[in-house]
């Protein structure tokens, strides 16, 4: 558990606010230096850790789409698939344009079993990186799962003319 400081109550307000401790000089470099080793904790499977790191930017950037999205991830990650897509949806909130946030998003969708907004995501994902061989394969999954095998066999074509070492792509395709 992190420990937090507390600031005096500003005039006019009853409640006290929550800060972090400030950060040292080179603060962008500081937030950097967190996440990085966020991700090395995250990496290495110590999700208390790196939750407790991506957290601590989070206190400094609120708005750090790519904190919100990794600590989406371990939530995910961890079977908390509500709060996953809360988190990722505030981090495509904060910058829409990562095609990662969108597939990983679908990913938490799917787990849920809502195939529809999953294939929105992934077809998202597919729009802002065309050549994303994962997110071809999951919408063929998603579509497969719907019955649209027209569908499903066109996203695994994709996905193994972009990633011909993907051999599951094979038995996929020869399923449809």
């Amino acid at each position: 558990m992190t420990s937090k400081r507390t600031r005096p109550k500003a005039q006019g307000t009853s409640r006290q606010e929550k800060r972090p401790f400030p950060l040292p000089t080179g603060t962008v470099s500081s937030l950097e230096s967190l996440l990085a080793q966020a991700v090395h904790h995250h990496q290495a499977g110590n999700f208390l850790q790196a939750e407790a790191l991506y957290r601590q930017v989070l206190l400094h950037d609120p708005q750090n789409a790519d904190a919100l999205h990794l600590l989406g991830l371990i939530a995910h990650q961890s079977g908390q698939t509500e709060r996953a897509i809360t988190l990722i949806g505030q981090a495509i909130a904060a910058n829409p344009t990562v095609s990662a946030f969108h597939y990983n998003l679908g990913m938490a969708f799917k787990a849920q079993g809502k195939l529809d907004k999953a294939a929105d995501c992934y077809r998202q994902a597919i729009r802002l990186q065309p050549d994303f061989a994962e997110a071809h394969a999951n919408l063929g999954m998603v579509l497969h799962q719907q019955g649209d095998l027209d569908g499903a066999a066109s996203c695994y074509q994709t996905a193994l003319r972009l990633q011909p070492g993907w051999t599951a792509g094979y038995l996929y395709l020869g399923m449809v």
